[in-house]
C-alpha cells in the first residue's frame, strides 16, 4: 500500500475520532402526525392536554399540560438511555472496612452496589443499555453497552485491581475517555449518562477537559466519592454535570454507612435521578390559537407563552419533555351574548422530536383536547293569566300559567284555549318578549261569558250583557 493511501486512511480515522458521541446516529426524516390521544401516548410516551375550569367571575382558566409518561403496558418504562459505569479499581479500593469477620473491601462493596444499580435500572426499563469501564493508572475491564443483565452484572463481579505497581494510580482522564469511547455506539435520541465512582484524588489525569467535552455533547456525568475527603470531593465536582440550579451531580458515599449514606443507597438515588431525567422528546413547541369569535383573551402565562401579532396565537417553546409535568395557563372570558357550547380554541398542536419514534411528531387538537364551555342563556319567569273581563278589567281568574324562558325570546298564550261558558275576546295580543324583570312578563288574555237567551230578543240581551 502506498504511503499516500496510508496517509489518507489515517486522516479519515483521525477525523472520525474527533466526532461527537452522537455523530454516528441513525435518524428518520419523515414526520408522523397523531390524531388520537391514547395512540399518541402509547407510541411516544408523551401526554399533552388542554382543559378549562371556571374561575367564578365569568372568566375561565385554560390549562395546557405536557409530560413524559414512560410507563408501558407491562409495567416497565421506556427509558431509551445508555449508561456507562466507571469504577475506580486502584489498590486503595482493597482497603478493608468493618470489623472482624464482617470486614470486607471497598471494592467488594462497590461491586455489590454497582450490580444492584445495574439490575435495578434494567428491571425498571426495557430500553436501557449499560456499559462498564474501570480505571486506576490502567484499565482491565472495557464492557460495551449491553441490555443483557447477566452480562453486565458478571462484568461488574469480575472487576479487579492492577497486579503491578506501575499500573496503579488514579487517572480520571483514563476513566472518562474509556466511557466516551463506549458511548460512541450510542445512537441519536438515546440519552447518555456516566456514573463515575472513585475513592481518591487523581494523581494522573484530572479528567476536566474530557468531562467538559462530554457535557458539551449532552452527556450527563454523575460522580460518587467513596470515603473521600474534601479534596477528593472537590476533584469529583469538577468533572460533574450540574443541575438547573447550578448544583453539581456529586454524591458522597460511605462504604460502611457509618459516616454517611452507604454506597448502595447513593446508587439507588442515582438510579431514580436517571429515570426522572430521561426525556420523551426534545425541541417541543406547543401552539394554541384562541377562538376570538367567542372569547376574549384576558391574560396568559407570559413567562412561557408568547402572543403573536394576530392577538390569538400563543407559542410555548417547551424544549425537553421529561417526566416532570409542565404547565402553562391562559385566562379567557366569553364574549357578550355568546351562549351554548363554546369552543375555547380555534386550534392547538404540539410538535417535538420523539425519543421513541426517532422522528419529529405532531399531536393535533384531537390528540390534545378541545375543551368547551357551556354558557346557559339567562332566563326569567313569565305568567299568563286567562281571565273573564272586558279587555281591561279582570272580573274572575279562569286559569294562570307560570314558566321560565330565555330573556329576549317570546312567550305565547294559547289562542285556542277554551273554558266552559266563556269565549276568548278576539283581536288580543297573544305573544310577548321576555324581559329581565319578571314584573314585566305578565300576559293577560280576556274572555267574555257566554249567554243563554230565553223570552227576549238576542240582540237586546247581548247589549245589556255588554253593559254589565
Amino acid at each position: 500500500m502506498s504511503k499516500k493511501i496510508v496517509a489518507m486512511l489515517m486522516a479519515v480515522a483521525m477525523a472520525f475520532s474527533l466526532l461527537p458521541v452522537t455523530a454516528f446516529a441513525v435518524g428518520e426524516e419523515s414526520n408522523k402526525t397523531y390524531d388520537d390521544k391514547d395512540t399518541a401516548t402509547q407510541e411516544t410516551g408523551v401526554t399533552a392536554s388542554k382543559t378549562a375550569s371556571a374561575n367564578g367571575d365569568e372568566t375561565y382558566t385554560i390549562t395546557l399540560k405536557v409530560d413524559g409518561t414512560t410507563k408501558t403496558e407491562t409495567g416497565k418504562q421506556n427509558l431509551p438511555a445508555d449508561i456507562v459505569l466507571v469504577v475506580d479499581t486502584s489498590t486503595s479500593m482493597l482497603d478493608r472496612v468493618g470489623k472482624g469477620w464482617q470486614s470486607t473491601t471497598r471494592l467488594a462493596i462497590a461491586k455489590t452496589a454497582a450490580a444492584n444499580f445495574a439490575s435495578g435500572l434494567m428491571d425498571a426499563s426495557n430500553a436501557i443499555r449499560i456499559g462498564l469501564y474501570d480505571f486506576s493508572g490502567s484499565n482491565r475491564t472495557n464492557e460495551p453497552l449491553t441490555s443483557n443483565k447477566f452480562t453486565i452484572t458478571q462484568a461488574i463481579q469480575n472487576l479487579r485491581t492492577p497486579e503491578w505497581y506501575n499500573q496503579d494510580g488514579t487517572n480520571y482522564t483514563l476513566g472518562l475517555t474509556g466511557a466516551k469511547n463506549i458511548l460512541q455506539a450510542s445512537e441519536e435520541g438515546r440519552q447518555k449518562f456516566i456514573v463515575f465512582i472513585s475513592d481518591g484524588v487523581p494523581n494522573h489525569g484530572d479528567g476536566i477537559d474530557v468531562s467538559k467535552s462530554l457535557i458539551k455533547q449532552g452527556v450527563t456525568i454523575l460522580t460518587v466519592g467513596v470515603d473521600v475527603d474534601s479534596s477528593g470531593a472537590k476533584a469529583l465536582k469538577k468533572i460533574s454535570s450540574k443541575d438547573k440550579n447550578d448544583n453539581s451531580y456529586y454524591y458522597s458515599a460511605s462504604t460502611s454507612g457509618d459516616s454517611g449514606k452507604a454506597l448502595d443507597v447513593i446508587l439507588a438515588e442515582i438510579q431514580k435521578e436517571i429515570e426522572t431525567q430521561i426525556h420523551s422528546g426534545t425541541n417541543a413547541v406547543l401552539t394554541d390559537v384562541i377562538n376570538l369569535d367567542e372569547f376574549d383573551l384576558v391574560s396568559c402565562d407570559t413567562s412561557k407563552l408568547k402572543l403573536a401579532e394576530d392577538g390569538k396565537t400563543l407559542t410555548w417553546n417547551i424544549g425537553t419533555i421529561g417526566s416532570e409535568t409542565q404547565t402553562a395557563t391562559i385566562v379567557v372570558k366569553p364574549k357578550a351574548n355568546k351562549y351554548g357550547v363554546l369552543h375555547t380554541n380555534e386550534n392547538v398542536s404540539l410538535t417535538f422530536d420523539s425519543t421513541q419514534q426517532r422522528k419529529k411528531v405532531t399531536f393535533t387538537k384531537d390528540a390534545i383536547g378541545d375543551p368547551t364551555i357551556t354558557i346557559k342563556q339567562p332566563e326569567q319567569s313569565y305568567t299568563i293569566n286567562y281571565v273573564w273581563g272586558d279587555g281591561s278589567t279582570q272580573r274572575h281568574l279562569l286559569e294562570t300559567k307560570t314558566d321560565n324562558g330565555i330573556i329576549g325570546e317570546s312567550f305565547k298564550a294559547d289562542g285556542t284555549k277554551t273554558f266552559g261558558g266563556y269565549t276568548m275576546i278576539p283581536g288580543q295580543t297573544l305573544e310577548k318578549e321576555i324581559d329581565a324583570d319578571s314584573a314585566n312578563n305578565v300576559l293577560t288574555i280576556y274572555y267574555r261569558k257566554n249567554l243563554t237567551v230565553t223570552g227576549v230578543s238576542a240582540e237586546k240581551t247581548i247589549l245589556e250583557h255588554n253593559k254589565s
